[in-house]
């Protein structure tokens, strides 16, 4: 693991990668149409918003790096965001 000074009486840590499973099941979107799952786009959307630019006390900001699709869950929508980050040590 490499570290690095901050230039704030601390160190800054290699970087990290944190991954959010997002999980989404529709029985019926009302419409009549079973295969149109459009909220899972606004969950995933909040979910890019919470967290890109995100950071806390012990860390760097979060930026999102990559969201992918998993198309092997049938009815399920299932999504995973990687945001990149760094530890920071104080």
């Amino acid at each position: 693991m490499g570290v690095d000074e901050t230039g704030r009486n601390g160190q800054l840590y290699d970087k990290l990668v944190v991954r959010f499973h997002l999980l989404h099941q529709l029985f019926d979107s009302g419409d009549g149409d079973l295969d149109k799952n459009l909220d899972v786009y606004d969950t995933k959307g909040a979910l890019n918003d919470i967290f890109n630019k995100w950071q806390t006390a012990g860390s760097s900001t979060f930026m999102r790096i990559s969201e992918e699709q998993d198309f092997d869950h049938g009815n399920i929508s299932h999504y995973t965001q990687d945001y990149i980050t760094s530890f920071v040590e104080l």
